[in-house]
């Protein structure tokens, strides 16, 4: 069984850089060991794209995970990108 990806982060501005890179490494370890999170851009004013670069510890675990939210893998990384939580 392969676990939904979550449909949206929280407000970016709203945690550190540790506390979003702990949130990311939490989302993604059901489909595998991460092993480490950078987290790229998260300056809510800034005008490019928050990402996060995610690495896990076997290269069939990235697959999953590159699967599951539809992004790019290199490797055991997979890039997803990091979207505001819309207004409710």
């Amino acid at each position: 069984m392969t676990p939904e990806p979550t449909p949206a982060m929280p407000d970016l501005g709203a945690l550190s850089g540790k506390d979003l890179e702990g949130l990311v490494a939490r989302i993604c370890s059901p489909y595998g060991n991460v092993v480490r999170v950078t987290v790229h851009g998260a300056n809510p004013n800034a005008t490019a794209r928050s990402f996060a670069l995610v690495d896990m510890s076997a290269v069939n675990e990235a697959e999953r995970l590159a699967a599951a939210f539809r992004r790019p893998r290199m490797g055991s990384s997979v890039l997803l990108l990091l979207e505001p939580r819309n207004p409710s």
